[in-house]
């Protein structure tokens, strides 16, 4: 999936054309055992089987039945070549598409599918997410999160170098995905500044899985020389005997880091046999016109020893004096082009973001935040992996699972039919679609779990919310986590995978912008700075507020794929918001409505109030629905108590927009609040531009907290042993804080694309 393209990603339409012409010329290629012996001098080059690849159709149909549309071509590499497709939601991926022809032997196809299962088995948040694999009569298609920011080896190209506290940032993140795969028996072999990509955030993701070996145990050896010339351990090239493991993953991030102070590769020539002579004998020196620190140096001799046992454990290196220089708390996406300006940073706060990347890298404590990493079982290549059930195919159903023809059945909206098909799986409530679109079955999800909102309005701060009685059902909202290990079950993700941009419904956000889009980003970009501010250890004053109510969505269900998202809030109010981007309320006396929908000439909402009694056949069918939907919610969601709950003023509130992650859901209100569901059954309520928090914990209880207070909270209450505030509240601010930061980012690039 390494990108070729020096101009940043941009959204495909259905016209654009991918020719020969457009497609640059590969980088320096990763090595076979053949190659590695050939003759530096050979004319004619192998033709590479990349070339075998024809630009897919414009229109690409996965197995489950799912449309892909093909987009811009963003590079290739040895074998393959990498489009940007997108889905009917809008939502883009990176699709690595492999010609069958060129898998001409049981061997090249049974590397490949060991790749897909290597890099399916892998979920960690520096790794390059894993989404999906199919095929047509033609290619073989492997969907990937895609990363805007391209690769490090883009970046280097235009800064030349990076500063050391940028090599600090990304190597901590580099070291936290190695030692996972390391846990996983998996070493990736092609470590290099072309397969670590940089997401929307400036977040390392190690991508390519073509040349990852898999170990039987950990005293396991490999003896396949194997990688890219500037890159390879020596042990791979002249201890063939013995093998070569772990350690060469260690080699190469030796080398990542060199060039990345330096510029190049120590080893770096024209003629790769120089390259492999200077490897054996350790030829390489220090620029002195160039500076660099003495720990960085120290550190890079470390990393660069020939001989593997003596280089150091991934623990080793995290605690070498190297990081304790400056050490900034994130990047901005600015340093791709041009050196950043750090602050001189107090020695205590550098140390701090340190144990902030490390512990959301996985390091140092053994484990990492949940949701952001698989099980830490061994990778496992069964039979039933590399065989096809069909002559035709080449995936296997293990990798490649089809759904059912049913799941994408056109119904009527009544009563019954939505029973049957919530028993299907078509309509997915809390977090289950995430599930569905992983493969996962319902066998595999989590206990379901609800909040009982009777009484919630009027109890006081830190009151437990009553428990559900056995004869209740409950709003259904499985952890992503109890697919994978028991052991990340209740612990939060911090950071999704890829941010998908805040949508209404279905469809991207392109319009939402242009109703009070001044006051929203306003809102918005306030609500990031406060956060911001406080997090980064400032003291914020409290605004004094009257206390308000609490506000929120207490179910909801997503049937997005048809009609919409569907929430009863918790005084009792039941909205859709449609595919349409217009939302129906219907109000706790099931007779009075209100539509709201997009006046985009006047840049505003229209409201219309009306009673059941309405006969426009569009509000009808609408209202009709809404009915279905509040049917279905009462009957399989959890019950509602609306007799005791008490408003203190009219106020019409509805969800605008929502955003769909790994890490849960969070929906945009109307009244400028924001609420994340997360996959552990919390909820946070974010309000009056970040200053106030509403919380509710995993035994149900309500606190109502200034931002400064939640924070105190979070700090007070450390585990001694995983290093995690309770209830995740620090870790689910910093997520609050980067889903929201994304959300300004998508809605200012749209403003300034209007």
């Amino acid at each position: 999936m390494t990108s070729t393209q020096s101009e940043p990603l941009r959204v495909m339409s259905t016209y654009d054309v991918n020719t020969r012409s457009n497609m640059p010329e590969p980088n320096q290629q990763p090595i076979s055992q053949k190659d590695a012996t050939s003759h530096p001098t050979q004319k004619k080059k192998k033709e590479k089987l990349s070339s075998l690849c024809k630009t897919p159709p414009q229109l690409i149909r996965s197995r489950t039945g799912k449309d892909f549309y093909r987009g811009l071509f963003l590079g290739e590499g040895g074998f393959a070549r990498c489009f940007q497709v997108k889905d009917d939601a809008g939502q883009i991926y990176a699709a690595k598409t492999v010609a069958k022809a060129s898998l001409r032997s049981e061997k090249t196809k049974t590397k490949l599918l060991a790749e897909i299962k290597i890099h399916k088995s892998l979920k960690h948040q520096n790794i390059v997410d894993f989404v999906d694999c199919f095929e047509d009569d033609t290619n073989i298609y492997i969907l990937l999160e895609i990363c805007s920011n391209q690769s490090l080896m883009e970046m280097m190209r235009k800064r030349k170098r990076l500063t050391e506290p940028e090599v600090r940032y990304f190597i901590v993140q580099i070291l936290g995905a190695v030692d996972y795969m390391h846990s996983r028996r998996v070493i990736h072999r092609d470590l290099k500044l072309g397969n670590i990509f940089l997401d929307v955030n400036m977040n390392i993701k190690i991508g390519d899985f073509g040349l990852a070996a898999l170990l039987a145990s950990d005293s396991d050896r490999k003896k396949t020389i194997c990688g890219t010339p500037n890159y390879i351990a020596p042990e791979i090239l002249f201890d063939k005997e013995k093998g070569h493991s772990y350690e060469v993953d260690i080699w190469s991030v030796g080398i990542i880091m060199y060039a990345m102070i330096f510029g190049k590769p120590p080893f770096q020539s024209k003629d790769v046999n120089t390259i492999y002579k200077r490897i054996k004998h350790l030829d390489y020196q220090f620029p002195v016109d160039m500076s660099c620190s003495d720990d960085a140096k120290d550190l890079i001799q470390i990393l660069l020893s020939s001989q593997p046992e003596k280089r150091p454990s991934l623990n080793d290196i995290i605690k070498h004096p190297f990081f304790r220089g400056q050490f900034p708390y994130d990047l901005s996406s600015e340093c791709i082009n041009r050196v950043p300006k750090f602050p001189d940073f107090d020695p205590q706060i550098s140390f701090e973001n340190y144990k902030r990347n490390c512990k959301l890298a996985g390091l140092g404590t053994g484990q990492i935040v949940a949701g952001l990493q698989g099980s830490k079982k061994p990778v496992e290549i069964l039979p039933s992996d590399i065989v096809a059930e069909k002559p035709r195919r080449m995936l296997p159903q293990s990798l490649s699972p089809a759904s059912t023809k049913d799941k994408y059945k056109i119904i009527r909206m009544d009563p019954e039919n939505i029973r049957k098909l919530a028993a299907t799986q078509s309509i997915t409530t809390g977090v289950d679609s995430i599930h569905r679109r992983l493969g996962s079955s319902t066998k595999e999800l989590g206990k379901p779990q609800r909040i009982d909102s009777e009484n919630l309005a009027s109890r006081s701060h830190h009151q437990r919310l009553p428990q559900p009685s056995a004869n209740h059902q409950q709003n259904i909202a499985p952890p992503i986590s109890q697919r994978q290990s028991s052991s990340s079950g209740s612990r939060l993700p911090v950071q999704s995978n890829e941010y998908q941009p805040i949508r209404p419904a279905q469809q991207p956000m392109d319009n939402d912008i242009s109703i009070v889009s001044e006051k929203i980003t306003k809102e918005l970009e306030q609500t990031c700075n406060t956060i911001s501010y406080a997090l980064s250890g400032h003291v914020l004053l409290p605004i004094k507020r009257p206390h308000a109510d609490p506000v929120f969505i207490c179910k909801w269900v997503d049937y997005s794929n048809k009609y919409g998202l569907a929430y009863t809030l918790l005084g009792g109010t039941v909205g859709v918001l449609f595919n349409d981007e217009s939302t129906i309320l219907m109000q706790p006396d099931n007779f009075h409505f209100n539509s709201i929908k997009k006046n985009l000439e006047k840049s505003q909402w229209d409201y219309q109030s009306f009673d059941d009694t309405i006969t426009q056949p569009n509000l009808c069918r609408k209202v009709k629905l809404v009915r279905n939907f509040n049917q279905f919610m009462q009957e399989n969601l959890c019950h509602v108590n609306e007799s005791k709950i008490s408003s203190k003023d009219d106020k019409i509130v509805w969800v605008t927009a929502y955003h769909r992650s790994d890490a849960g859901i969070m929906f945009h209100l109307s009244d400028s609040s924001y609420q994340f569901n997360f996959v552990d059954h919390c909820k946070m309520i974010i309000y009056n531009n970040g200053y106030n928090v509403n919380f509710i914990d995993p035994e149900k209880r309500l606190h109502s907290w200034d931002l400064m207070t939640a924070i105190e909270f979070g700090q007070r209450n450390v585990d001694p042993q995983t290093g995690l505030t309770k209830f995740g509240i620090i870790e689910k601010l910093e997520h609050v804080h980067s889903t929201l930061s994304y959300a300004l980012m998508d809605m200012s690039s749209k403003m300034s694309e209007a």
